[in-house]
């Protein structure tokens, strides 16, 4: 989004930069509005529940949605998930990675009633 102009970083002492929309967004809007329009209740679902989160979070929390999502990687349990983390990102703490799981689950949990337009399938995965 930022490679198209649509969100700018904003610096945020002492705590980690923010991004905010810019004029490109109505670019964007213009060009894929029509397409947006379908997934209004899944994005805004997700921005305001990761907009406020910091680089080290969403960081810690993008990486386990990587891994609990790999169906190719068998894993299937928590624990492994947070120790395939642990492997992939170890300057992350302990406390980071209980933090993330919790978001994760809550956030599946959460998620349940959303539906994708593309396939009509709810829930996710």
């Amino acid at each position: 989004m930022e490679f198209y102009g649509a969100v700018e970083r904003v610096e945020h002492p002492p705590y980690g930069p923010r991004y905010r929309t810019t004029s490109g967004t109505e670019t964007l809007i213009e060009k894929y509005g029509d397409g947006l329009d379908q997934w209004q209740q899944q994005l805004h679902f997700v921005a305001n529940r990761v907009s406020t989160k910091t680089v080290r979070e969403l960081e810690a929390l993008c990486t386990l949605i990587y891994v609990a999502t790999d169906e190719a990687s068998g894993m299937r349990d928590t624990e492994s998930w947070v120790a395939q983390v642990r492997a992939l990102k170890p300057h992350l703490t302990d406390a980071d990675l209980a933090r993330a799981l919790d978001e994760y689950l809550a956030l599946t949990r959460d998620a349940q009633h959303l539906t994708s337009p593309a396939y009509g399938v709810g829930g996710a995965n």
